[in-house]
């Protein structure tokens, strides 16, 4: 499991974006 260091920072806004779609 080889995450990139580019991908770790834009994983962690995407759930806060998709919270806003839920509500």
């Amino acid at each position: 499991m080889t995450y990139p260091k580019y991908q770790t920072p834009v994983y962690k806004p995407l759930p806060k974006i998709q919270r806003k779609y839920s509500t």
